[in-house]
């Protein structure tokens, strides 16, 4: 049974994890990697295409029960997005109440890695004792500046 969305689970089990999560299509998926590796940038690319930005840089991760992990944003950055030479987007106020979520149940990780470290493409990470699956994937290197930009400043 999948928890209620009015109200995030918790548990005393937490902890913060470097990267950002983003809602596809009912699925969380949490993308990791080193940073300015491109993870902001891949989900602003994802919220331009109508998913949804639960948390940038910082995700507060839960243990919800004994195969689940619950990731919220911090408050104070909630509904902000860091991208490098744009500055600090707010999500809600540009895209709109749908282009957000509170929290969100952390179904896989996508590992953004430089070409030299794609040695294995799927494997599982344990993240609080919770395994989930892992995509390690090449870091995104054809994000196009200008037109981000420009759905910037039309938003």
């Amino acid at each position: 049974m999948k928890p209620s969305p009015k109200r995030m689970p918790s548990t005393d089990r937490f902890t913060s994890i470097h990267g950002v999560l983003v809602d596809l299509h009912d699925v969380g998926v949490l993308l990791i990697g080193e940073p300015g590796i491109g993870k902001s940038s891949c989900a602003l690319q994802l919220v331009i295409r109508g998913h949804r930005l639960v948390a940038d840089d910082v995700v507060l991760v839960r243990v919800a029960s004994e195969n689940v992990l619950i990731g919220q944003s911090p408050e104070t950055i909630r509904d902000l997005l860091a991208i490098p030479d744009l500055g600090i987007l707010n999500v809600r106020e540009i895209y709109g109440q749908n282009a957000v979520r509170e929290w969100k149940e952390i179904d896989f990780v996508v590992e953004l890695v430089s070409d030299s470290k794609l040695e294995k493409a799927f494997d599982a990470v344990d993240i609080m004792g919770v395994t989930l699956p892992r995509i390690r994937k090449k870091r995104p290197t054809n994000f196009d500046r200008e037109r981000l930009e420009n759905m910037c400043e039309l938003s």
